[in-house]
């Protein structure tokens, strides 16, 4: 009895220990052997980033008949290919001891690269069955071919598809395999949130009809795709419960025919009456243009618009449809409120918004000495007052100021706007925004990346509201944190301000 509770304190103290001390106590005797593998496969994620590293965990995996399996709970393979013994031992331990393998993660970065390099690995890999999250880069013909054959049920998959078409192939046939409405359909009664990156979801024989549905898929985000000519009734028939549509790439459309633009945003309005369009749609996120395309009849709980570039009639169109409660603009100049949107804001289309957030990346477009500052933030306040429901509002602003005014012959100073914004007494404009709005109860202000600003960097006037989620003042946060850090600039005659 003594034994067994000494050895049951050991492994609680062994629970708490670092992984050398793990190491250590595994050598004493093959209690600790045993134990010390749950303790040092207790991540989410193994990472293994070559082929020696993976060869080790290998040798590791298959010591007491591979019961040490059971303990690992997901496995990042980043390297971008493999010595040729290494992938037939993994492939021979999977297939040898699935009863033993729990793993739920799977991430793997040169996906086509790995699963090509041994036939058992790719048979190994596609024949498991526990596996719910994962996270594939590098994928191409084969690597679409695997998601095919994969047999677990996953429930979330971040996929990003090589952007290089496979010359070996037809057109038809390398459009196919990064179509994920076919490619996944195994996964049809389980995923429910897929990242999907240089994908398409339309063929190029013009064939959008799908026999695919994804009925508990309700999370969807999209980068690197083409959205001109997408059938918005193509994504509902796929995703009919979706409730979050994120649209993560630049502006493409810029040069586009607008005439063709409007045509294609009235098709996608028509399917959409004449059938149906999302029941449970709540989010919307992207670029304007990409929105405006796919047309979204329904209406939503928040509009994500993000900038540099806005058409306001496009908005409008936008809104007209979807009447949003939270409106969010980001990554605009600081002359976005234009007489135009101004105007569009007392309009019916944003009757329903009670949470208008803005971030402001003041300087990315605009030569800083040509923002009149004082007059921009007039500007904000006039056409934020248009808005009748408005009662939450968090306005963020980033300052990209890289220009200086030459002052002497060795001297630069800051431009009026960035001296402006630094000495912006944020209480006070938060006030006056209250003052000013009488449906106001919450206003929210932050300043980042201007430099010679003084704290305080964010205030907020009135309670934190529980209901609307604003990101405004992270996202200009986490630009500032990818500047390069001005530290003394001695010429300019003032010191950054500590973060």
């Amino acid at each position: 009895m003594a034994r067994t509770l000494c050895l049951d304190v050991s492994f609680h103290i062994m629970a708490f220990a670092d992984d050398p001390t793990v190491c250590r106590l595994m050598q004493v005797n093959k209690f600790f052997n045993i134990e010390g593998a749950k303790y040092l496969l207790d991540d989410s994620c193994i990472t293994i980033a070559s082929s020696r590293q993976l060869d080790s965990l290998i040798t590791f995996l298959s010591a007491y008949n591979g019961a040490r399996l059971q303990f690992l709970k997901g496995l990042c393979l980043e390297m971008q290919s493999l010595s040729i013994s290494v992938p037939k031992r993994l492939g021979a331990l999977l297939t040898a001891h699935t009863d033993k393998i729990t793993m739920t993660l799977l991430d793997i970065t040169h996906l086509d690269s790995i699963i090509s390099s041994c036939r058992a690995l790719y048979a190994a890999f596609a024949s498991l069955t526990t596996i719910t999250h994962i996270r594939f880069a590098g994928i191409n013909t084969v690597g679409s071919g695997f998601l095919r054959d994969f047999k677990s049920k996953v429930k979330v998959a971040d996929l990003r598809w090589d952007p290089t078409p496979n010359i070996r192939l037809t057109e038809s046939a390398s459009d196919e395999a990064k179509i994920p409405i076919s490619v996944l359909k195994n996964f049809q009664s389980s995923l429910v949130d897929l990242s999907a990156t240089n994908v398409s979801f339309q063929r190029s024989n013009g064939d959008n009809t799908f026999d695919e549905v994804y009925p508990r898929l309700t999370d969807l985000q999209i980068q690197g795709v083409l959205i001109t000519g997408m059938h918005t009734r193509t994504l509902v028939r796929a995703f009919p419960n979706l409730q979050n549509l994120v649209m993560v790439q630049p502006s493409t459309h810029r040069g586009d025919d607008p005439t063709a633009l409007d045509a294609q945003h009235e098709h996608n309005i028509a399917e959409q009456l004449a059938h149906r369009s999302w029941p449970s749609l709540e989010t919307i996120s992207g670029g304007l243009l990409d929105m405006y395309i796919l047309a979204p009849t329904c209406q939503v709980q928040e509009v994500h618009v993000t900038g540099p570039y806005m058409q306001t009639r496009a908005l409008r169109r936008l809104l007209k449809r979807t009447r949003p409660a939270q409106l969010a603009l980001a990554q605009f100049e600081g002359d976005l409120f234009t007489p135009a949107l101004t105007e569009m804001l007392r309009k019916p289309c944003a009757a329903r918004v009670e949470c208008l957030e803005v971030m402001f990346r003041m300087g990315c477009t605009l030569p800083a000495d040509t923002i009149d500052a004082p007059v921009m933030v007039e500007s904000w306040i006039a056409a934020i007052r248009g808005l009748p429901r408005v009662r939450v509002l968090s306005i963020a602003l980033h300052g990209a100021f890289l220009q200086f005014t030459r002052s002497g012959p060795h001297r630069f100073e800051p431009s009026a706007a960035e001296r402006f914004f630094a000495a912006l007494d944020l209480s006070a404009l938060a006030q006056r925004l209250k003052d000013t709005i009488p449906t106001l109860k919450t206003v929210e202000l932050t300043v980042e990346g201007v430099r010679g600003r003084r704290e305080p960097r964010w205030v907020r006037l009135g309670p934190e509201d529980m209901e609307f989620e604003t990101c405004a003042a992270a996202t200009a946060r986490m630009l500032n944190s990818q500047m390069p850090e001005l530290g003394t600039l001695g010429t300019l005659g003032f010191v950054h301000s500590a973060n």
